[in-house]
């Protein structure tokens, strides 16, 4: 499962669930349980006569992180909605968002927050109205004679690393924790360089890695969850595109509301039809398995915690979102970094609605006015990043080393074309703003922080 770079922010998310306020998880099941029972997590609206159409599409092959989506089809809860929705499950070989972005599907599961950054800086029409899981699953494991539980203690291990890992979460490590990419070794999303290096740890998710291992080594691994450490940005959101979201406002907020219903009822009521449907979609997938990803999610709050303890399941707030975006800011600039005036794209109207769960839900809202000095200040942040790289290369020809150094390679907003241009043509297309950036946001920390300030400076960007 991959953690990509691209989306937009957010226009519309949740509300308050009192019933779920500070409770610890155990309570939280139980009371979820009674309510459930008592039909309170089904007030739908009645059928419609004639229910909209909708397709979803996922960014993996059907399971149990996709769960909610599942159940709300199977157990008739999007029909009560007026939905007719149709799952369009993803794959190695499916890119599910470029049909989002193509129109031929209407949502998309989309994997975290950076994808909404990454839409900022390429100019794509999305936006994310809703964020499942409050916890990205991403985790590490160890070796249990290593005895490893806390996340330093990682460091001198051998650390396996996807090529995306590497340009983002791994950066905010760096950057936080002082880690090195001496000790990484490529993830090729196989188990074994880890199962036969005892000195070592493999990246993965909580809700599947963990089981595979135990499985094919026999021994359970240590997890060490990265959210738990601050890697705070959400996962599993749901995006739409723009305009879908300014013309069918309703439909919009009925796919919400309905997918939420369908959470709750998969984690806490029946969810043998959500997990019949799975099957049905993905042959291989076991009950056991099933049984395990349900379980790691809830022990580790993936999808109750954080905000949705207090607002509801696929809750979102501007400041959780800013919050992780100065984090994977940091590893790119030295200097002081203030984005508090900035909505970062996505801002949280207040007109609530009746909903079912005892929530209030939100509508997209119209855009707030950016800080009359923040193009100036992030079109600075861009020169600086660029005439660093410069430096960069001045450096490398003064050390007699010009050209040892790989090329840099960008894509233009047409993901089709890619280029290499040397480091110092870089730094032109970054300090005269061109419309290019990274293929890989960990490149290159300079011209990382220059396209995320060209993306929030230029006037050329898309608003929502």
């Amino acid at each position: 499962m991959k953690a990509a770079l691209l989306l937009r922010a957010l226009t519309a998310p949740l509300a308050a669930v009192a019933l779920f306020a500070a409770t610890p998880v155990v309570a939280q099941e139980k009371l979820a349980r009674e309510k459930l029972a008592q039909g309170k997590f089904d007030q739908g609206k009645l059928d419609q006569e004639k229910l909209d159409k909708i397709s979803f599409g996922t960014n993996w092959v059907a399971e149990a992180e996709h769960g909610g989506f599942f159940q709300a089809v199977a157990d008739g809860t999007y029909k009560k909605y007026g939905l007719d929705v149709t799952i369009v499950p993803g794959g190695p070989n499916d890119n599910n968002r470029t049909l989002l972005i193509a129109g031929k599907i209407d949502f998309f599961m989309t994997a975290n927050t950076l994808m909404s950054f990454d839409a900022v800086t390429s100019n794509v029409p999305v936006v994310a109205v809703a964020a499942i899981f409050q916890k990205d699953p991403q985790v590490f494991l160890t070796h249990p004679e290593s005895k490893i539980t806390k996340l330093d203690g990682l460091k001198p291990l051998t650390l396996f690393v996807s090529k995306d890992g590497m340009g983002s979460y791994f950066q905010w490590l760096k950057s936080e924790y002082g880690f090195s990419d001496k000790s990484v070794r490529r993830y090729t999303f196989s188990s074994q360089p880890f199962i036969a290096t005892a000195q070592s740890a493999m990246q993965g998710y909580v809700t599947s890695e963990p089981f595979a291992v135990e499985k094919s080594a026999g021994f359970r691994p240590g997890i060490i969850l990265l959210a738990d450490y601050g890697f705070n940005t959400y996962s599993t959101l749901i995006e739409t595109r723009r305009e879908f979201v300014e013309k069918k406002p309703d439909l919009v907020q009925r796919f919400v509301d309905a997918s939420i219903i369908g959470w709750y009822n998969y984690l806490y009521g029946d969810n043998s039809a959500g997990n019949a449907l799975i099957k049905k979609m993905n042959p291989e997938m076991t009950d056991e398995l099933l049984a395990y990803s349900v379980g790691k999610m809830k022990e580790y709050g993936i999808v109750d915690s954080g905000d949705a303890l207090k607002n509801g399941i696929g809750a979102m707030t501007d400041a959780r979102v800013t919050s992780f975006f100065e984090k994977m800011v940091r590893p790119a600039w030295s200097g002081p970094i203030s984005i508090t005036a900035i909505p970062i794209r996505f801002a949280l109207s207040t007109r609530a609605s009746a909903s079912s769960c005892g929530r209030t839900s939100r509508r997209p809202a119209t855009p707030r006015r950016r800080a009359a000095a923040l193009p100036y200040i992030l079109g600075g942040l861009r020169i600086v990043g660029g005439l660093s790289l410069i430096g960069a290369v001045a450096a490398e020809i003064a050390a007699g080393t010009a050209g040892a150094a790989p090329d840099l390679p960008m894509e233009s907003p047409n993901p089709a074309t890619v280029s290499t241009f040397p480091h110092v043509r870089s730094a032109a297309f970054v300090v005269t703003g061109r419309d290019c950036h990274l293929r890989s946001a960990g490149a290159n920390f300079p011209l990382r922080i220059a396209a995320l300030a060209r993306a929030f400076s230029s006037e050329a960007c898309p608003r929502t």
